[in-house]
């Protein structure tokens, strides 16, 4: 499919970049007594502590291959766009993109998931500290991408202020329904699902393209980002 999409886009496959989300978790191995255990050691620390039990666990070769085992297949599919994940130093995706200025796109992609199984539900997830080093630089716009929205995170929160603070994109997936929302410096997108399930309250199969692009110098440059988006039209079909 993706082979597809990007012959039609006249770009190569390896341009695709990628972060995982809950339906590239393997439930059976997340279930494992072991996993949840890690799972619940997650969940119960204190926010004052939360940051440190996470970067212990993805440090320790034994926990962190424990915390990342139900991702092996998205990684054997991930590794061929380079957006395979391996904690401690790998566990955000990153790639830089040259923008019309010569300025760096820079994408980042988050797991979302390291703590994902059967027992989702809404502030049960996490992102790992390392998100922290995604900073302002010059020359750089960054655009984050999480599959899970701030209010399925633990510290949701957290994020937000940050991402708000450093990032001009923020794309997010996994409740489809399409959302842009304007901040003073920043644009999130919630990307909706090109697919989404026949018994959903809500179907909705849809999908955006954004188009990105300096305009102006010194104190009058800015970031133009056009969101087209492609919503299936149900009447008429």
């Amino acid at each position: 499919w993706l082979e597809t999409l990007c012959q039609k886009c006249r770009v190569p496959l390896s341009n695709v970049f990628t972060c995982p989300g809950n339906h590239d978790v393997v439930r059976s191995v997340a279930g494992r007594g072991a996993i949840q255990a890690l799972h619940e050691k997650i969940k119960r620390a204190g926010d004052d502590s939360l940051d440190a039990v996470i970067c212990k666990m993805l440090t320790d070769p034994e926990t962190s291959r424990l915390l990342y085992e139900s991702l092996d297949p998205f990684n054997a599919f991930a590794g061929q766009f380079s957006c395979d994940l391996l904690p401690p130093e790998r566990t955000v995706s990153r790639r830089d993109l040259i923008l019309n200025d010569g300025s760096v796109l820079r994408l980042s992609g988050l797991n979302s998931t390291f703590v994902s199984s059967a027992a989702d539900a809404v502030g049960s997830l996490y992102v790992d500290p390392s998100y922290r080093q995604i900073m302002r630089e010059a020359g750089v716009e960054h655009l984050v991408m999480s599959h899970h929205g701030y209010r399925w995170l633990h510290h949701g929160d957290r994020l937000r202020d940050h991402l708000n603070s450093v990032a001009r994109l923020h794309l997010f997936g996994h409740e489809h329904l399409d959302r842009i929302e304007l901040g003073r410096d920043w644009v999130r997108i919630a990307a909706g699902a090109a697919h989404p399930d026949r018994q959903e309250q809500i179907w909705e199969p849809g999908y955006n393209f954004i188009k990105l692009s300096v305009r102006g110098t010194g104190f009058d440059r800015h970031l133009d980002v056009s969101v087209h988006v492609r919503v299936w039209q149900q009447r008429p079909d």
